[in-house]
Parts: C-alpha cells; structure tokens; sequence
C-alpha cells in the first residue's frame, strides 16, 4: 500500500483577536512566520482543511504571550562644555533591534533626576530634540528618558557629561569726580557686566578694602568721604 502526506491547507487562527494566517502544507508541514501579533496574549489554533484522503482536524490551544519589543535610546548634547547661560542642544534618537516600527510616544531630558526638556513628542525617524539655557556652572549628567508606547519598551540613554563653567565678568568703576579735595564726599559705583549676576563688590584703595557692597541690578555704590 503507498502512503502519502496530507495536502491541502492550515489555518492558524488567533482566538483573542479574530485573526487567522493560511499555509499550505508541504511534506504535511505548514510554517508560519508572523510579526504582526499585537502586544499581549494570544491563543493559537492550527486547523487542517482536510483533503480526498486526510479528514478535518484542530491542534490543542497554544497560548503565546508577545512583550514589547526592547529599545535602545542614544543622546548627543552639543556642545559638552559651555559657559553658564549658553545654549545647550540635547538630542536623542530610539532605535529597536526588532526593525518594525513605527516606534512613538515621548522623550524627556533630564539633568540627574531634575527634568530640563520634554517630554517632546517622537518623530516620525524616532527622534527627539530640545535646547536649554538654565544649567547652573559645574557637572551634569544628562539622560533622555523614551516613555515607550503600547508596542515598544521604554528605555535610558546612557549618561552623557556637560561641563559648565562661569560666564566671564567685567568689572568698571566710575567716580563722581575724578579730583576732589580732603574731606570732601566722592561716590564709587562698580558695574559687572554680566546679566543676572549676583554676589558683592569689593572697593579698595590700593589693594586695601574699603567696603564690600552687595550686587544689586548689576552694580553697587559706595559713598565717603574719609580719602
């Protein structure tokens, strides 16, 4: 007697979504290759379309649980040494190993655990970008943090260092009159020139102090008449 494989079709149906996939058999194998299975769980049944020789026939459930699919998030800060007001460019980009996409949801910038920027609303290239003027002089360590969506995971950039430093000052001096005589009242006003600067002003004959003034509105003045 010659015995042959089962021909014909099987169908693999997803119960939990009302979706199917149709393979011919082959050697009475059929293979499936699927990506498109939605986040979550799903309950697979293989059924045999029977042919002239072979009758119906249904797998037992497979249950499959799909995760989401892991990203990888980069950043680049341009530049990484300023000086404190600069600009600073944070840009960050999410990528997956899996290759499908579209890859969405939002990206926030983070100096430590202090948000800087964000969160900004992925591209359509996955990408991301903010700028800021507000970190304070000394080191950062800025991150992008991808939120991830409801097909891709959410994940950290590596830790990307900046260093920022003091914004350069110059320091003026004005004299009510340049030529007075002994006992007579003179006025020192010392103006920095820097916006926002805050600390004292110190005022020296010679390089003896006279008085340390607080910085107030970018200057500070001191009258006497003791010279």
């Amino acid at each position: 007697m010659l015995f042959r494989s089962p021909t014909g079709s099987v169908t693999l149906s997803d119960t939990n979504s009302n979706s199917s996939f149709t393979g011919t058999l082959t050697g009475g194998t059929a293979s499936f290759s699927i990506s498109t299975l939605s986040v979550g769980s799903h309950t697979l049944v293989a059924s045999y379309s029977g042919d002239n020789a072979f009758n119906q026939s249904s797998s037992l459930p497979v249950n499959v649980q799909v995760n989401k699919a892991p990203t990888t998030t980069a950043l680049v800060v341009t530049p990484t040494s300023s000086n404190l007001g600069a600009t600073v460019q944070l840009t960050a980009k999410v990528t997956s190993s899996t290759g499908a996409g579209p890859i969405t949801g939002t990206i926030t910038f983070m100096d430590g655990n202090l948000p800087i920027g964000g969160p900004v609303t992925v591209s359509a290239s996955a990408g991301a970008t903010a700028t800021t003027m507000s970190l304070a002089s000394g080191p950062h360590s800025l991150t992008a943090v991808y939120s991830g969506d409801v097909n891709f995971a959410a994940s950290t950039s590596p830790q990307v260092s900046e260093s920022v430093g003091q914004t350069t000052t110059t320091t003026t001096l004005s004299l009510s009159s340049a030529s007075t005589s002994f006992g007579q009242n003179v006025t020192l006003t010392a103006a920095v020139s820097a916006a926002g600067a805050t600390g004292t002003v110190t005022f020296e004959d010679g390089g003896s102090p006279l008085v340390t003034q607080p910085l107030s509105n970018g200057g500070a003045t001191f009258n006497t008449a003791t010279l």
